[in-house]
């Protein structure tokens, strides 16, 4: 294409021109392939911050990671509380089967109640370390609308496993991490 004039270069469409480099490569002509480059149209594009577009844009993965967790546990919950009824309301007078059961499953429910509060503390740390308002950006996942009494459980007087929320927290930061 030696012979082609320069503006037929300007006036070749993006896919031609592809088309046309990937054909110079293929020959080893190497010189047909930068004209073709230094002759393609250039643009000016403005865009935000890198960094804030990438923060922005993993942000809403980070609330469904928080959010479909905090559902799975509180859902748990939930079943426990059911089942602990349901042995409530059906027990005979002091059987000891009844109580095993009954006795495992306050074990379980305290157990899950941990677990949701290791994960409601370990997302408010990283919220913390990565200087987010953690209160703002749950308020943004209405997690109330779906899981109604999750208050309730992160209100119970049981201590989470401090392993588990710097578990949580470290989550959290490897998905924040910023790489240039």
């Amino acid at each position: 294409m030696r012979d082609v004039n320069i503006k037929t270069y300007e006036q070749l469409t993006p896919k031609e021109r592809i088309n046309l480099t990937i054909s110079a490569l293929a020959r080893e002509d190497i010189v047909e392939a930068d004209r073709l480059y230094d002759t393609c149209p250039k643009r000016d594009y403005t865009v935000c911050d890198k960094e804030y577009n990438c923060r922005l844009m993993i942000l809403p993965c980070i609330k469904y990671l928080f959010y479909t967790q905090c559902a799975y546990y509180y859902n748990i919950l939930v079943k426990i509380d059911s089942i602990i009824l349901l042995i409530e309301a059906t027990s005979v007078q002091n059987p000891s089967e009844e109580d095993a059961r009954y006795d495992k499953m306050h074990d379980r429910h305290d157990i899950f109640v941990g677990r949701l509060k290791a994960l409601h503390q370990g997302f408010l740390q990283f919220c913390d370390q990565a200087e987010l308002d953690g209160q703002d950006l749950l308020k943004t996942m209405n997690i109330q609308d779906t899981c109604f009494d999750i208050n309730k459980y992160l209100a119970y007087d049981i201590d989470p496993e401090q392993a588990d929320i710097a578990a949580i927290k470290a989550l959290f930061l490897e998905c924040w991490q910023f790489k240039e």
